[in-house]
C-alpha cells in the first residue's frame, strides 16, 4: 500500500470548510384535562386463570356467566390517549377497580412487544376509599407516537365480597360499555360436614328494553354446616407446605399446589392456584396423602416434569412437604461482523461477566470464540445483566474490548433441560457488534501545504540558507502514522519531486532541502528503530524519514516536522522569477 501527499511550495492555498448544524427543536407539551366522558381506558376484560394448570381461559367472561369466590382473573385493560390530547412528562391516568384487588401491591412496568418502558400501574386508594387502578406515563411514552398501552395483570376478588351466592355487578370506567354481571358460587370448606337441602336462589335475568329482577325455585346442592357435637367430632391435622427455588430453599417460589389421597390420583381434595412462599392444609383427617406442586406463577421458573409430589403421613412427626421449582436457563449471545461489509467474523474470542447489582463484577466464562457464522454465545444462564468483552480480535481486525451489555430476563429463559431451545430477543440477550478493519494511514497528518521561503537579492558571492515562514514564524507540520495492525512495520519517505524552476521554465539547480525532525513518539511505547533528525533533499531523489520493523510501530507515531530550509548555492544561476517544486511523502506498510 503506497499514500502519497503532495504540497507545492512558494504557492498559497486556502481551503474552507463550512459546516451547518441543525438541531431538533423540542415542544414542550401544555397540560390538558381529558373530558371525563372520552376516558382513556378504551375497554376491560376479565379471564379465569385455571387452577391446576395456571393458563388463562382463551375467552373472557360475559354477562351471567358464573366464577367461584375464589377463582383468579387475569385483567386486561387497553388504554388510548387521543390524537388531540397533549401529554405531560409523568401524567397519570386513573379508572375504578370495582370489587377486585391486584395480586402485585408494588409499581409494575408496563412494556410493549420491544420491551420499551411505556409506564408504570398500580393499585391506589381515592379520597373516598374506593379503589382505582393508576397509570403514569413514561417519557418514552410521552414522545413516542402511538399513546397506547396494554395493562395486564391477577386478581381475586375483595374482601367486602363474602363466600356465599350472590350476583355480582362490576361496573368499569371505560369508554366501552364495560359493565359486567356475574354469578359468584359459594366455595365450602372442605372439613364441614355438609347436607343437601333445596333452597331459593335469587337470579337476576335481563329482558331487552327493561331490566327486571324475579326468583325463581331451583333444588340445587347447597351445603349446609352442621353443629359438631361430642358424638361426631373427630380429630383432624395440617399438613404445610412449602413452595421454593429448588437450588435455593431461602428463596419463595409462587406455584400452584393441589392435594390428593394416596390412594386416588385421579380427584384433587384440594387446588391451591397461588401459594407464595408457604401454604397449610388444615382440617385433615388421619391417611396417606401427596402434596403436588404444577405450574409455576413466577416468571423464570418451571414445575419440574415427571413426578413433582411428595408423600405425606398423618398423623407424623414431619408433616410437611417442601415443593421446589427449576429457574429457568437462558442464552446470551454476540454476533461479529466487518463494519464496513457486514461480512460475518469468525475468530474472535471473547470473555463474559455478570455484573452484579451491588456493582461487582463476576466472571462466567472466558475464551469464547466466534463460529464460522460469526457468533459468540454462552448458555444455560440464570436471569441477570451480562457483558461480553473482547480480549482477541479476529485476524486483521482492530480489537475493540468496549463491553457489550446483554441481558436475560423471564421471557427468554426456557425449561432448564439440555434440549431447550434458546430464546433470543435483539434488543436483550442477543446483539451484534462490528470491528474496523486493521489498516496503516496518516489521514490525521498536517503536512504543509505551502512553503514560502521569502524574497531576496540575486548574488553570486556566497550560498544562502532560507527558513520557510508563516505570518513571521517558522512554518511547522506533522506526519501522524496509525498502525492498528498486530505487526507488519512501515517505511516513511520524502522525495522532492524536481528542481525549483522559474516561471519560463529555468532550473534553479544544486539546491538542498532540509526538513528536520522533532522528538518522535508513539502511544504503544514501540517507535520505530530508524528515525533520522535531518533529511537533506536534492532534486529527484527519495529519502527515508523512519522505518519501523516488522515489530515495531504499532498504535500511533507522531513525527513532528520542525523546520524547512533551503540552501542555494553562490555558483547557481539565478534570475527574477519566482521559483517552484513540489513534495511527495510516500508511506508504505512494509519496512523497506
Amino acid at each position: 500500500m503506497r499514500k502519497k501527499m503532495s504540497l507545492v511550495l512558494l504557492i498559497s492555498c486556502l481551503g474552507v470548510l463550512s459546516l451547518n448544524l441543525f438541531g431538533n427543536t423540542k415542544i414542550n407539551a401544555a397540560n390538558e384535562t381529558l373530558d371525563k366522558e372520552s376516558s382513556v381506558f378504551q375497554n376491560v376484560s376479565l379471564s379465569k386463570i385455571e387452577q391446576q394448570t395456571g393458563t388463562v381461559v382463551k375467552t373472557s367472561l360475559k354477562n351471567g356467566e358464573s366464577i367461584n369466590y375464589d377463582d383468579v382473573f387475569q385483567v386486561k385493560y387497553h388504554l388510548s390517549i387521543p390524537d388531540e390530547m397533549k401529554l405531560t412528562k409523568n401524567q397519570t391516568f386513573t379508572t375504578n377497580l370495582p370489587y377486585l384487588t391486584p395480586s402485585s401491591k408494588e409499581p409494575v412496568e408496563v412494556k410493549d412487544k420491544d420491551e420499551n418502558i411505556l409506564g408504570k400501574w398500580k393499585m391506589i386508594t381515592d379520597a373516598k376509599g374506593s379503589k382505582r387502578l393508576s397509570f403514569q406515563v413514561s417519557d418514552f411514552f410521552v414522545e413516542s407516537k402511538k399513546h397506547e398501552a396494554d395493562i395486564e395483570f391477577t386478581a381475586r376478588l375483595d374482601s367486602s365480597i363474602t363466600n356465599k351466592k350472590q350476583i355480582l355487578s362490576l361496573k368499569f370506567e371505560t369508554k366501552k360499555e364495560s359493565d359486567l354481571e356475574l354469578t359468584v358460587l359459594e366455595v365450602p370448606s372442605l372439613n364441614d360436614s355438609t347436607e343437601t337441602v333445596n333452597t331459593k336462589i335469587p337470579e337476576k335475568s335481563i329482558v331487552k328494553g327493561d331490566e327486571k329482577t324475579r326468583s325463581k325455585r331451583a333444588a340445587v346442592k347447597s351445603p349446609r354446616t352442621k353443629k359438631v357435637t361430642a358424638e361426631n367430632k373427630a380429630a383432624t391435622y395440617s399438613i404445610k407446605v412449602y413452595t421454593v427455588d429448588k437450588e435455593d430453599h431461602s428463596i419463595p417460589v409462587n406455584g400452584t399446589i393441589v392435594l390428593y389421597s394416596y390412594n386416588d390420583l385421579n380427584v384433587a381434595i384440594r387446588v391451591e392456584g397461588s401459594v407464595d412462599g408457604q401454604l397449610t392444609f388444615t382440617d385433615l383427617p388421619p391417611g396417606r396423602y401427596r402434596v403436588a406442586g404444577t405450574g409455576s406463577r413466577s416468571l423464570g421458573y418451571f414445575a419440574p416434569k415427571g413426578a413433582n409430589y411428595h408423600e405425606v403421613n398423618i398423623p407424623s412427626t414431619n408433616q410437611t412437604a417442601t415443593v421446589g421449582y427449576l429457574r429457568g436457563w437462558g442464552s446470551v449471545r454476540v454476533t461479529k461482523q466487518d463494519e464496513l461489509t457486514n461480512a460475518v467474523l469468525p475468530g474472535a474470542e471473547f470473555k463474559l461477566v455478570k455484573n452484579n447489582p451491588d456493582n461487582s463484577i463476576e466472571v462466567v466464562k472466558e475464551g469464547v470464540v466466534s463460529t464460522d457464522k460469526g457468533i459468540v454465545q454462552v448458555d444455560q444462564l440464570f436471569t441477570g445483566n451480562y457483558s461480553f468483552i473482547e480480549t482477541k480480535a479476529p485476524k486483521g481486525y482492530i480489537l475493540d474490548d468496549t463491553p457489550i451489555k446483554v441481558s436475560l430476563t423471564d421471557r427468554e429463559v426456557v425449561y432448564p433441560e439440555s434440549t431447550s431451545k434458546p430464546i433470543f430477543f435483539s434488543n436483550t440477550n442477543s446483539k451484534t457488534k462490528t470491528n474496523k478493519k486493521a489498516d496503516i494511514t496518516m489521514s490525521s497528518s498536517t503536512v504543509p501545504t505551502n512553503l514560502n521561503f521569502g524574497k531576496t537579492k540575486i548574488q553570486n558571492s556566497r550560498n544562502e540558507t532560507f527558513t520557510a515562514t508563516e505570518y513571521g514564524v517558522p512554518t511547522v507540520g506533522k506526519v501522524v502514522i496509525d498502525d492498528t495492525r498486530s505487526n507488519g512495520g512501515w517505511t516513511l519517505k520524502v522525495k522532492q519531486n524536481a528542481d525549483f524552476v522559474a516561471t519560463d521554465g529555468s532550473p534553479l539547480v544544486n539546491t538542498t532541502l532540509d526538513v528536520a525532525i522533532g522528538r518522535v513518539t508513539n502511544t504503544a511505547s514501540n517507535l520505530p528503530s530508524y528515525i533520522r533528525q535531518v533529511v537533506s533533499l536534492k532534486s529527484g531523489v527519495e529519502n527515508s524519514i523512519a522505518i519501523a520493523k516488522t515489530t515495531e510501530g504499532t498504535g500511533k507515531t507522531t513525527i513532528p516536522l520542525d523546520k524547512f530550509s533551503l540552501t542555494v548555492p553562490k555558483e547557481t544561476t539565478k534570475k527574477i522569477s519566482q521559483y517552484n517544486s513540489s513534495l511527495t511523502w510516500t508511506l508504505s506498510d512494509v519496512p523497506q
